[in-house]
């Protein structure tokens, strides 16, 4: 995501002097060859202007949010939207990845609890999580690792640690770990 300074066709410029068909061609040519394409975007059409106004107006979409197809395939509600400029010559991009929405609805989440750290087990987990063997590169095989940890840490909290909270509340109404409210 940036200012590439560069255009990938005509009508992504107004005002000005013709861009010429043979940058935009080595432009396009590059996005191609390193597998790269240009997001789908809402909102400005141009993310740059010189700022002038009537005839020596120039517009432009130089700032684009570029990705390889198999990177978006992990955010597939992803989405690129231009503001109207401020202060800037340039417009303001955001990229919304929507991951949290995502990870909540594949599963609860886990909070690290900071009492697992004085046990040595909790650095036995995050290394088995983080050196199981992955193939997928980059970003991809990182949240793999960390979904690995929080399955194992939800796992060792239920199994061993026991339910945190339930024991927590418990004592804070005067039931010892053994005599429960389903008890009395």
């Amino acid at each position: 995501m940036g200012d590439f300074h560069e255009i990938i066709s005509i009508d992504e410029k107004e005002g000005g002097n013709r861009r010429s068909s043979r940058q935009m061609e080595n432009f396009r040519d590059t996005l191609d060859m390193c597998r790269l394409r240009d997001l789908d975007y809402r909102g400005c059409k141009f993310t740059w202007s010189n700022g002038r106004l009537g005839v020596n107006q120039i517009r432009s979409r130089l700032d684009k949010c570029v990705s390889r197809a198999e990177r978006m395939s992990l955010f597939p509600m992803a989405s690129v939207s231009y503001d109207s400029s401020g202060t800037s010559d340039h417009c303001p991009v955001l990229l919304s990845l929507m991951l949290a929405t995502i990870i909540r609805e594949e599963r609860e989440f886990t909070r690290f609890e900071a009492m697992w750290v004085r046990d040595k087990k909790c650095a036995e987990i995050i290394k088995g999580a983080w050196c199981d063997d992955d193939t997928r590169d980059g970003t991809c095989k990182v949240f793999n690792r960390i979904r690995n940890c929080r399955e194992r840490f939800s796992t060792w909290n239920k199994d061993i640690v026991g339910c945190l909270s339930r024991r927590i509340k418990d004592k804070k109404n005067g039931y010892s770990e053994v005599q429960r409210p389903e008890a009395i």
